[in-house]
């Protein structure tokens, strides 16, 4: 019940209480109080109205509008939450093959942007990376590394916002801000022109802004998942 209720508008639940604690209030010490002035016991009357008016379309709203708004995303969550860790999972595993590429322990809890620079300065954008395209023994270069997870990235960021009614504004917002950084139109300009760069330092600081971004979203999935996971 506790995590039904949670789930509510945040206004809606404290305008809820605030009404109750006061329509209490009324009824036990206003009630016997001797009217103070005319039209006081009218005004109560009124008051009271308000208040149970205000319980009454709070209890119509959780049973009809929003009792339905949770069943639907208790199914529909878990899969919004796999594609954002999908979305999240793929700036870890970057940064996992590029520590390893570059002898650096990098990782989403530790990474700043001067690591990010020393690690990049050591790859070549026309080198192999960990990445197996269609032709067997056939590896991406690291600017087609970068692209293919911008992509898939953003392959489920599109699963993610065709599910816009039932995402919270936090996490959904944030998802937006990842769709939307610079690494991506970055690495879709860079990969479209030929490279005489010998390391990809260049990259660094709108690569380490997108790590910040990913960080972020995992803390808010974390917190989607103790409600809906």
């Amino acid at each position: 019940m506790i995590r039904f209720i949670s789930t509510a508008p945040r206004l809606l639940n404290i305008l809820a209480l605030s009404s109750l604690v006061l329509l209490i209030f009324k009824i036990i010490e206003l009630n016997d109080i001797k009217e103070l002035f005319n039209g006081a016991y009218e005004l109560g009357v009124i008051l009271e109205t308000i208040l149970s008016s205000i319980l009454a379309s709070y209890i119509f709203y959780m049973v009809v509008v929003h009792l339905k708004e949770f069943k639907d995303r208790k199914y529909i969550y878990p899969l919004i939450l796999k594609w954002t860790n999908i979305v999240v999972g793929c700036c870890i595993t970057q940064l996992r093959e590029i520590g390893e590429a570059s002898n650096i322990s990098i990782d989403l809890n530790n990474v700043t942007e001067q690591s990010l620079k020393t690690a990049f300065g050591k790859i070549n954008p026309n080198n192999q990376a960990p990445l197996l395209l269609g032709f067997p023994g056939t590896y991406a270069n690291w600017i087609q590394y970068m692209l293919y997870y911008k992509r898939r990235t953003k392959s489920n960021i599109e699963k993610i916002v065709s599910q816009i009614l039932f995402i919270e504004s936090k996490l959904f917002s944030k998802v937006l801000d990842v769709d939307d950084c610079l690494h991506f139109s970055r690495i879709e300009e860079v990969s479209a022109m030929p490279l005489k760069n010998t390391d990809i330092s260049f990259m660094a600081s709108s690569f380490y802004k997108y790590c910040v971004l990913c960080k972020e979203l995992k803390g808010l999935i974390d917190v989607s998942k103790s409600k809906y996971g």
